[in-house]
């Protein structure tokens, strides 16, 4: 390609992306914003648009729209809901999903997934030498495993949908530019359960890539799209049409029934003789006699010519396209700036802030959960404030009536527990549980223990049946004496249930 010619595509280009076929994005439909137009066909036109969500949220996509004067017609209406639900049963890399399907203001949209790159038809146009081998193989496995998907796609009951692309051509194979090759537009397929049916003798499709029995109109299963896809593979090969220029589509017919078909290495004597077996026989006019599925035709590709990786297939398209591609990727970045600052939905710092700190997405505060249990009347509080008050008034009376030179030099060896605990009589004789009362000792009470408040025998005074029971540790404790006998406990209790201290022990 000279430089003239390089200049003009790139002039064509340019006034292709930013000249009167460019809408504005004034046009929303629904939470879709309609940017500039990405190609036009018969029955509809693909937009460029965005998907704005809240608090800034934004994606590209890819917007089908039905031609209004198609919308209004029963049979395109439900050919353009037949292609959204077929699409949305085929989850594969190599086919473009589709997303959503608005219908709004007596218009129909169908929302597919925004891949950028470009159509193989304009890459076959800019090779006339034809694709490299490995590049070639790798885009035409892409498409036949993107097929094999869409042919072994099934319903929601598990059940065979028998689809069938039937326009599969290079204007329908997107090359992006990650370098993937993926399949689009299923608006004329068929299958088991379509709304609409075709009818017989008509023809759907581009003439260029029918196998004969679908130019014939006879039944068409996935065989169909093999052939097609063996022709796409051809021009891939030999950067020339398959059956070259016509005057007309009936020429084009009469090609494809009756001409002999010639191997690509006639065109291009690199290509191995491999390769032209496995074109050869995936364009047989007797289906019969083709490959069984496009898996096994893609299997047979790869042994033949290991594909190029992903990366390399990017590098070369961005080579190909040249400045095209920067300029195509500059108009989309002004696209999307210009959406980020014209449509609604572009979140600050404020609706952000307002947003993130709302009550449901706040954690709540702890808060204690309230008592359940039954809180006891005022007069049973009454009662207990009166048992603390003798218990201590006995407490203090028990720690006089205990001789100076025992009680307040050591500590019965029934007081100390396990824990190493005891309640040791203070030098001014109130009983203390963390020793003498100072200000050092903040937790000293003035109870011989904690149990008095609760009503519990106190080490002061233990009851006959349990020993006492301690409930702090000493801070200091003498050397412990051996107890008298007699005077440990140094009262007894009576048959009535009265304490009466010994008289031995009072001296």
């Amino acid at each position: 390609m000279t430089r003239s010619e390089q200049a003009a595509r790139r002039r064509g280009y340019a006034a292709e992306v930013s000249g009167v076929r460019d809408k504005r994005r004034d046009e929303r439909v629904g939470r879709y914003a309609l940017q500039g137009e990405v190609a036009t066909g018969g029955m509809a036109t693909v937009y460029y648009g965005r998907l704005q969500g809240p608090a800034g949220f934004s994606r590209p996509v890819a917007i089908k729209r039905l031609h209004p004067q198609y919308a209004k017609t029963p049979d395109f209406v439900t050919m353009f809901l037949d292609e959204a639900r077929l699409a949305s049963r085929i989850q594969h890399p190599n086919v473009v999903p589709t997303i959503d399907v608005v219908a709004e203001g007596g218009e129909l949209f169908l929302v597919m997934e925004f891949v950028p790159g470009e159509s193989l038809s304009k890459l076959v146009r800019a090779c006339p030498e034809g694709l490299p081998l490995p590049i070639a193989s790798a885009l035409a496995v892409g498409m036949l495993d993107g097929l094999h998907a869409a042919h072994e796609a099934v319903g929601d009951e598990g059940e065979p949908l028998c689809i069938v692309h039937r326009d599969v051509s290079p204007q329908n194979v997107l090359v992006a530019t990650d370098g993937v090759a993926r399949l689009i537009d299923f608006g004329v397929a068929k299958a088991v359960g379509n709304a609409t049916l075709t009818r017989d003798g008509q023809i759907k499709g581009k003439v260029a890539y029918m196998a004969p029995e679908q130019i014939k109109g006879e039944a068409v299963d996935r065989r169909a799209d093999i052939y097609a896809a063996s022709v796409v593979l051809w021009e891939m090969l030999t950067g020339r049409r398959f059956f070259g220029s016509a005057d007309s589509e009936a020429a084009l017919v009469l090609r494809a029934l009756e001409a002999q078909v010639s191997p690509p290495s006639e065109e291009r004597s690199h290509i191995p003789k491999e390769v032209d077996a496995i074109v050869l026989r995936g364009l047989e006019r007797d289906r019969e006699r083709r490959f069984a599925t496009a898996r096994e035709m893609a299997q047979a590709l790869e042994r033949a010519v290991p594909p190029a990786a992903s990366r390399d297939v990017a590098a070369w398209l961005e080579k190909v396209l040249g400045e095209s591609a920067e300029q195509r990727e500059q108009r989309l970045h002004e696209l999307d700036a210009s959406v980020a600052t014209e449509l609604p939905g572009r979140a600050s710092a404020a609706v952000l802030n307002r947003v993130l700190t709302a009550p449901a997405l706040v954690a709540p505060t702890l808060e204690p959960a309230p008592d359940s249990r039954p809180r006891p009347p005022a007069r049973t509080g009454l009662w207990v404030g009166i048992a603390v008050v003798l218990a201590g008034g006995l407490g203090f009376f028990g720690s006089r009536l205990v001789p100076a030179g025992e009680g307040s030099e050591h500590v019965s060896a029934d007081a100390v527990g396990a824990t190493g605990s005891a309640t040791v009589p203070s030098p001014s004789g109130v009983a203390s549980a963390a020793g003498p009362l100072s200000p050092a000792s903040p937790s000293a009470s003035a109870f011989p223990d904690s149990s008095a408040a609760t009503g519990a025998p106190s080490a002061s005074a233990p009851s006959a049946s349990a020993p006492p029971v301690p409930t702090a540790t000493a801070r200091s404790i003498a050397a412990p004496r051996p107890p008298s006998a007699r005077c440990s406990p140094p009262f007894v209790i009576t048959a009535d249930g009265v304490k009466q201290y010994k008289p031995e022990c009072l001296r």
